[in-house]
């Protein structure tokens, strides 16, 4: 009753305003089912998951870890002796040599996650520095200690990205609460010392590229917890804005999962590109070697392989009816009929397609239609209003029976 609560109230605020009929586009086959998903831009931001805390072990204290690990390495011990002792002690130290200003001499760059007590309870954390030679041996030119709770970091160097010609270093780190919840600190080296920029990223991270305008790409997904669904990969960018890298775009990459073709579809349509509305819903509609995940509300009668291309169906021809494009609508429900004949799973579709009809023909207006719309199929069909649409939190607002924009 919750999701019919809430997806009534969605369905309902869908579309205010009359919008005058378009043009007429030409016809799309419906029989692609090879098509090729473009990549669609979205301006929303990824959604968060959840995990639970790890137990952890007693803390080192932050001025005498950096001392001791330089202590031994300007004595002369090898970085992998240092990091053997100190594993003993719960403590993790990583290493990457790179010359960060560009004089022909390597600086160390060191990440060591370690134990701190914080309020009573142990948490880990993570250390920064930055190790340069000297006649007297290594000093310390840069310590950065961030007041995070945080996983051990991955370094990855990145080359150019600020575009002085130098290389730079990412480091990311999941903190604590998420699957997925990386906080990136970037070092590199600017005019005369070393400097660093923090930002943060609700993804599971799988590559870093510095793009053409030396902003920083970053390509990942969703994911990690079973209630939320099939994650989406996608791709993030982000440009030095006021001395933080902001997200400025995020890019829904082509998915192999048949809700997600869904999803680009009803992008597509609310954008007003009515052509790639139609080739994803034929995608949807058609392609057998897209995956069929089940409603969650109803997981192992929900039937996936027939619903989602019933309802894909549905919408090309909706749409084609909008559009004017008479003779392509009569193709489509002549299928929906046939695929999906009178008292079999899908049929209630066709009482839908009719409904649509018989409302197209009194009105253009989704404030009389979509509402109208609505109440039908709650009077005659509830469960196809709400229960297989049910995809965890990783995946709403795909599923929208109003067939107006």
């Amino acid at each position: 009753m919750k999701y019919k609560l809430i997806l009534l109230c969605l369905l309902f605020l869908v579309g205010c305003n009359p919008s005058p009929i378009p043009t007429t586009i030409p016809e799309i086959p419906l029989s692609t089912s090879t098509l090729t998903p473009t990549p669609k831009l979205i301006t929303a931001t990824p959604r968060p998951t959840y995990t639970s805390m790890p137990t952890l072990a007693p803390p080192e204290n932050v001025s005498q870890l950096i001392d001791n690990v330089m202590e031994k390495l300007n004595s002369g011990q090898q970085i992998p002796a240092i990091s053997a002792e100190l594993e003993e002690q719960q403590v993790t130290l990583q290493e990457y040599s790179i010359d960060f200003n560009g004089d022909g001499i390597k600086e160390l760059f060191f990440d060591v996650t370690f134990r701190e007590d914080v309020s009573g309870q142990e948490w880990i954390k993570n250390i920064f520095w930055i190790a340069s030679p000297s006649a007297n041996g290594y000093v310390v030119g840069f310590i950065f200690y961030p007041k995070l709770f945080l996983y051990q970091g991955h370094i990855q160097e990145l080359g150019d990205l600020n575009g002085d010609g130098l290389p730079d270093l990412v480091v990311s780190a999941g903190g604590y609460g998420n699957f997925c919840n990386e906080n990136l600190f970037i070092f590199g080296w600017q005019n005369t010392e070393y400097v660093n920029y923090q930002t943060y990223v609700e993804l599971c991270v799988t590559a870093f590229e510095v793009g053409e305008n030396h902003e920083l790409i970053i390509t990942g997904g969703e994911g990690g917890s079973l209630g939320g669904g099939p994650p989406r990969k996608m791709e993030v960018v982000l440009t030095l804005q006021e001395g933080q890298y902001q997200p400025t775009q995020v890019t829904l990459l082509p998915s192999e999962v048949r809700i997600h073709v869904l999803e680009d579809a009803q992008i597509a349509f609310d954008a007003g590109d009515y052509a790639l509305a139609l080739e994803y819903w034929d995608r949807a509609a058609h392609d057998p070697t897209l995956e069929n995940y089940p409603s969650h509300y109803i997981e192992g009668q929900d039937q996936p392989e027939i619903y989602q291309p019933a309802y894909a169906l549905y919408r090309a021809y909706a749409l084609y009816l909008f559009l004017g494009e008479e003779q392509n609508a009569e193709n489509i429900f002549q299928e929906i009929a046939t695929t999906y004949p009178q008292g079999s799973p899908g049929s209630e579709f066709i009482g839908i397609s009719t409904k649509t009809a018989e409302l197209f023909g009194v009105s253009h207006d989704p404030g009389y239609v979509c509402p109208e719309l609505v109440l039908y199929i709650d009077s005659n069909t509830p469960t196809i209003l709400t229960d297989h649409w049910v995809w965890g939190y990783y995946n709403f607002d795909i599923v929208n029976f109003c067939p107006l924009p």
